[in-house]
């Protein structure tokens, strides 16, 4: 009899002890996108566990089978488990919470994980010219059902197409290019290379006078509504005109600057086209100089006069004289 009471005595003292060795998991709040991160609380009882126990947390597969879970942590309360970048989308999803020392073990209710999105943005041919055009383009995979595209960029940009040009861009636009795609409430983002935009060159039409003999020199600035971006060089071909002295000049130059002659008696004009450089961008302006005539007295025997004092002497000289 006593026998049986002992026996009866430890059924009851194991029982009391399994009974204290319990795991309760908290239901995480979903869905969820593949990528991030699941924060999850779970609860045990303060007695029963041997001092070697480990609480070992477990996401399911895609159909809630524990057999191959997808990811496993190890740790107290709270535990965040990664979910795989390529988990597919599922509602089926659990995540279980085991005790090493003792087993024993609890288990979340179903929840939802859907496929991220992924996205590629093509690299932008760079340093370009203002004025041009960029085209953005972007290539979304993965993810479930339609896509939804935000760019952003340099000076405010903003457009939800998918494959965006900006047009007569300037060089406020200089910078880096950033899209998100959503799908089914998952995001990516992709991001583009830096891009450069260099000023062009815009300068209008130059004058300037001078004598035969005599060297010009045009060096636009900014002034006005020229644009002459730092260490703008110049380069031209002949000028036309009934003038000597002028020639092309194909080396960059800091100024355009040459010495022209006039060999008649009128004033002649001399045209310039002028290339102006600035890191690979170029524009064309003209420049147009006009070039007096030198008197000159070939016949000196007309300046020798006799006159008797008080009277007047005159000499004027003529075109051939």
């Amino acid at each position: 009899m006593m026998k049986k009471i002992q026996t009866l005595l430890l059924l009851i003292l194991f029982s009391l002890s399994s009974y204290s060795q319990t795991i309760s998991v908290n239901n995480p709040i979903g869905p969820f996108c593949s990528g991030a991160a699941i924060n999850f609380i779970y609860s045990a009882s303060s007695s029963g566990f041997n001092a070697d126990n480990i609480f070992t947390a477990q996401l399911s597969d895609a159909t809630g089978s524990f057999t191959t879970p997808l990811v496993t942590g190890t740790g107290p309360s709270p535990i965040s488990l990664l979910i795989p970048i390529n988990a597919p989308t599922s509602s089926s999803y659990k995540i279980k919470v085991i005790s090493s020392s003792p087993i024993t073990s609890d288990s979340t209710a179903t929840f939802q994980i859907k496929l991220k999105p992924s996205v590629t943005v093509g690299n932008i041919l760079t340093p370009i010219c203002s004025g041009s055009n960029i085209s953005l383009t972007s290539s979304p995979s993965a993810g479930n059902g339609a896509f939804a595209y935000s760019w952003s960029g340099p000076n405010t940009y903003t457009s939800t197409l998918q494959n965006p040009t900006i047009s007569s861009i300037t060089t406020s636009a200089s910078g880096a290019y950033t899209v998100v795609v959503t799908s089914n409430g998952c995001s990516a983002a992709a991001t583009t290379n830096m891009v450069i935009i260099n000023a062009v060159p815009s300068i209008t039409s130059k004058t300037a006078t001078i004598c035969s003999g005599e060297a010009f020199t045009v060096a636009p600035s900014n002034v006005g509504s020229d644009i002459v971006p730092t260490g703008t060089q110049y380069t031209w071909v002949n000028p036309t005109g009934s003038i000597t002295g002028g020639s092309a000049q194909n080396s960059l130059q800091n100024n355009v600057s040459q010495t022209l002659s006039n060999a008649t008696n009128t004033n002649q004009i001399a045209t310039y086209n002028v290339t102006a450089s600035s890191n690979g961008c170029t524009n064309s302006f003209t420049t147009t100089v006009t070039v007096k005539p030198l008197p000159t007295v070939n016949n000196t025997s007309d300046l020798a006069k006799t006159i008797c004092t008080g009277s007047t002497f005159t000499i004027a000289p003529t075109n051939g004289s």
